[in-house]
């Protein structure tokens, strides 16, 4: 049970710098690039 919480800690962790990355992204020139590349993954 330990370990489940451990994964889903990680698994936010990830989740929260992930977001991060891609407000900053958006927030660059570059972010346009990401915002396509997003639509076209969805």
């Amino acid at each position: 049970m330990a370990a489940r919480a451990q994964l889903g800690r990680l698994f936010w962790g990830v989740y929260f710098v992930a977001e991060n990355l891609v407000l900053w992204a958006r927030s660059e020139p570059l972010g346009y690039a990401v915002n396509l590349l997003q639509a076209g993954a969805e």
